[in-house]
């Protein structure tokens, strides 16, 4: 037999692992792993011990796994007393010596260097792989921080830990490297130019003479040949039970790329063929022990718990609907099903791992016979008034096919949240009639809604007028052009006649907007109206994150109004 020599792999910004266990699980067809992680790198002090743990596991051959390591997963001995165990003694200290706890661009990068050169041990061929932080790239972590002034939000260093990335390619050269992040990555933006350009482009020319084609894993082309989004990959069309879209980086130093014509003849032949049959949730949680989830903030028990979710019928009781009718059927089953699971669960839980519906790709991943169990296998606590909501989103989703929207949700279900608040000012003001026959919110109380937020609007007004009275002149920052500004307060036929600041400011009476709309419109010479629902949510914003308001220019800005329209 020739003698078996697995390419090292190093792992930077590992995470709990997710990349190093796809490598390693690639076997040759002696059944031994083609890839060796030999270095793994994260600053998390949890996912570290997941990290540490597998490199543990990954140390012996299937079937040759201590018990003692079993034990330890179903919870018999502690993390301590499993690596001081005989039978993994040693195994366990070079577990501890491949997952690094170490944060890259703060701590020594000497030490990581010098544990990189002792692993790949002068070799050409290796692989590197990680993928750095994504919070300043996701869609979700830059809507959150929208409101951050833009200098503090560009110089985050989350920006630039690629770089680190970068270094360690410049400096030990690896053959290939997998690169993952968020597909927010494709619209992030520094300085006004695209990351993920700037990163590309980084990432082709490291420095010190290399080159590297940057490549897609599902589209034959490089980066600049291709459309950003082709290197996306949609993991549930894989093989995979998620909706995991990732932007994924395969990079080929040039002078292997010249020793392989394939990549220039056939291409196609270097990227992933998807599965023909996606993975459903079903079947990736089939099998697995039934339970019933806790309350929150009170006492919990079978008995209570079921009272909880038995209330959802007593909330709706007055409320009718034929569109909803087939869903509260649903709820009312699901209910009697309940009494049923009285089990929330643990840190291990046995069963019969022989009992699902998962393929054979699936099972070989997820099934480990010698655990007879899954763990972390628990239930979270919950409010009732949630446990009714998710029980009107299960039961919706089984009748219609699809999740519901917040306009489907009875009214005495809605959550009593701003967010939701807005949700329905802004459904109220744009198509009050829209709405299902009884199903969300009726058009009356899109009308109070959009009434009670004019108010707000003006004492909102007059308060800030008030408060900047003597920090600056009015009048100065009112056009002559604009100096009749007028406003239109209509709650069904009522108009009124509003005095603010010493102006008068008129109803406008020749509007075709719906009679039975509350709509608050502000015009000026060019005639710019505006619905309650884009002038209130921008004020009330503004108010309630306590953002001073120091000139009327901000306002004006902020409304997307001309220039000479200023408000105040």
């Amino acid at each position: 037999m020739t003698q078996h020599n697995p390419i090292p792999v190093i792992d930077l910004f590992a995470g709990p692992g997710g990349l190093g266990e796809g490598f390693s699980s690639i076997l040759d067809p002696h059944g031994r792993p083609r890839f060796l992680l030999k270095v793994s790198a994260e600053k998390d002090p949890t996912a570290h011990k997941t990290l540490s743990l597998r490199a543990l596991y990954r140390k012996f051959t299937e079937g040759q796994v201590p018990d003692c390591y079993y034990d330890h997963i179903q919870g018999s001995i502690s993390r301590e007393e499993l690596f001081a165990h005989p039978d993994v003694a040693d195994a366990g200290q070079e577990a501890l010596e491949e997952a690094q706890k170490f944060e890259l661009g703060k701590d020594d990068p000497e030490h990581l260097n010098r544990r990189i050169q002792a692993a790949i041990g002068g070799a050409d061929d290796w692989v590197l792989i990680g993928g750095p932080p994504c919070q300043a790239y996701s869609i979700a972590g830059r809507a959150r921080r929208s409101r951050e002034p833009v200098e503090k939000f560009e110089s985050d260093e989350k920006h630039f830990l690629y770089q680190e990335y970068l270094r360690i390619i410049r400096e030990h050269k690896p053959s290939v490297f997998i690169m993952e992040n968020v597909k927010g990555m494709l619209s992030s933006r520094h300085g006004g130019s695209l990351i993920f350009d700037r990163i590309t482009h980084d990432l082709s020319k490291p420095g010190g003479g290399l080159q590297y084609q940057i490549r897609s894993l599902i589209t034959p082309g490089t980066a600049g040949e291709i459309d950003p989004r082709d290197f996306v990959i949609q993991a549930e069309h894989y093989g995979i039970p998620q909706g995991r879209h990732r932007v994924i980086l395969f990079g080929i130093r040039s002078d292997i790329a010249r020793s392989v014509p394939e990549l220039s003849s056939s291409p196609e032949e270097f990227i992933l063929s998807t599965e023909d049959r996606k993975v459903c949730v079903e079947e990736a949680l089939s099998g697995l022990p039934s339970l019933r989830s806790r309350l929150s903030k009170e006492p919990d028990g079978h008995e209570l718990w079921l009272a909880a979710i038995a209330e959802t019928a007593e909330a709706i009781r007055s409320y009718r609907s034929k569109h909803l009718e087939p869903v509260f059927r649903e709820m009312s089953r699901a209910v009697k099903r309940a009494r049923q699971h009285k089990s929330t669960g643990g840190f291990f839980q046995p069963f019969d791992t022989t009992k699902h519906a998962m393929r054979g790709s699936l099972n070989d991943w997820y099934i480990d016979k010698r655990l007879g169990g899954v763990i972390q296998h628990e239930t979270r606590s919950h409010m009732r008034s949630d446990l009714q909501r998710y029980l009107f989103a299960a039961a919706y989703g089984q009748v219609k096919g699809v999740s519901p929207k917040i306009a489907d949700f009875p009214k005495p279900l809605l959550p009593d949240h701003y967010n939701v608040f807005q949700c329905l000012r802004s459904l109220a003001g744009i198509a009050p009639h829209s709405f299902h026959g009884g199903d969300g919110i009726h058009e009356k109380d899109g009308i109070l809604i959009q009434g009670f937020l004019v108010l707000i609007v003006v004492a909102f007004s007059f308060a800030n007028l008030k408060r900047q009275r003597n920090s600056f002149p009015v009048r100065r920052y009112l056009c002559p052009s604009a100096e009749k500004l007028r406003i239109r307060l209509a709650s069904r036929d009522k108009l009124s006649r509003i005095k603010h600041g010493g102006h008068t400011l008129w109803p406008r009476s020749k509007c075709k907007q719906s009679r039975t709309s509350s709509l608050l419109h502000l015009s000026a010479q060019g005639n710019f109206p505006f619905s309650t629902k884009q002038i209130a949510a921008n004020i009330l914003r503004i108010e309630f994150e306590r953002v001073v308001i120091s000139r009327c220019e901000i306002l004006g800005k902020f409304l997307r109004l001309p220039q000479q329209a200023f408000f105040f």
